[in-house]
Parts: C-alpha cells; structure tokens; sequence
C-alpha cells in the first residue's frame, strides 16, 4: 500500500471512530430510539451522505458498537480463564485490569451503559440483539467456572459461585457506569478493596 492510500485509509479510519463515539455518546444520553442519524452526523462534523458511506443505518451503528465492546470482553474473559495461573492471581488481574481500563477509557462506561440501555429493550435490532445474546453472558459463565475452581483451591470465598459471577460484574459495570456520569469527580474505589467480597 502506497503512502497515499495509507493516510487515506487512516483518515477513513479516524472518520468511522469520530462517527462511532459521536453515536455512542448520543444513543446513552438521548437513547436509540431519539437519536437521528442527522444528529450523529451534526455531532460528528459530517454530512448525513458522508456517514451513510460508513454505516447503512442507525442499526447498523448500533450493531457496530456493541461489536466493539461485546465480543472483545468475551474474549478476553475466556483469555483470563487460559492463563497458568492461580485462580486468586487471575481474579485480582481481572479486577485490576478492570478498574483501571473504566479509569483511563472514558467510552468504557459508555459501552457499558449503552449495553444495560439497548438490553432492556424490547424494539432492539436483529443484528444488535444476537450479538448481545452471542457474546453478553460469556464473560458470566467464565467468572462462575473461576470462582467455583478457586473454591476447590480454597482461596474463594464461600458461596453460590453464579451469584458470585453476577455480583462481579455487577460491580465491575456499575462502577463503569457511574464514571460514566461522574468521571472523576467522586474518585473510584481501591480494587484491593472489592477483592476480600470474592478471596479468602
């Protein structure tokens, strides 16, 4: 690829990333249902054409965001459960990675609250809903299968260890969702902090 055609595909690059955060941050504060494409363009600093040239539609916006996000925390839950490493060693990286990816990424908490949004949905897009149904609950299943093996370890704590998966994430993306709104105004907790709800 020539030089030419590398920094037009960088511009096309850095055009459909300004597109998507301009979605996203519109579909949380508006919601879905409210949000035109003629304001993602306006917001975006694009023609309604232009956009059109990246994205066949709002759903397809939709469904783009939640592929961004989705698929790659299903991934990298089902890469933290590979890891040769304890299960206590394992959770606190979660946890630690976690936390700190919702302190330095402020769209993280943005996903996240578009996700919980567009979830309770009953007019959901086909193609946003099957990746939600794809891919939302993996990182579920995998938190359970750890703190269950890490109770036969004896380094988790005593408990139903799907309650124990749903209260991680519960955590995980309230805390998200709350830097979402907040950002740094009301600090964030220390994750050694939340370890001892789940570790011995």
């Amino acid at each position: 690829m020539g030089r030419n055609q590398e920094q037009n595909q960088l511009q096309r690059d850095a055009q459909r990333t300004k597109i998507l955060s301009s979605a996203l941050g519109l579909f949380v504060s508006r919601g879905f249902a409210a949000t035109r494409i003629v304001d993602i363009a306006a917001q975006a600093g694009v023609s309604s054409g232009l956009l059109y040239h990246y994205f066949r539609s709002k759903d397809d916006l939709l469904a783009a965001l939640l592929a961004e996000s989705l698929p790659k925390m299903d991934a990298a839950a089902r890469g933290l459960e590979a890891l040769e490493a304890p299960v206590a060693d394992k959770i606190r990286l979660a946890l630690r990675t976690l936390v700190r990816g919702i302190q330095e990424n402020a769209e993280t908490g943005k996903h996240h609250l578009l996700v919980a949004l567009v979830s309770a949905s009953k007019a959901l897009p086909d193609p946003a809903r099957e990746i939600i149904e794809r891919h939302a609950r993996g990182p579920y299943r995998v938190m359970e299968r750890l703190f269950a093996t890490g109770q036969q370890e004896g380094t988790v704590r005593d408990g139903d260890p799907r309650d124990m998966a749903m209260l991680f994430w519960a955590l995980v993306k309230g805390l998200s969702i709350h830097h979402a709104v907040h950002g740094d105004a009301l600090g964030a907790p220390d994750p050694d902090f939340i370890l001892p709800l789940f570790l011995k």
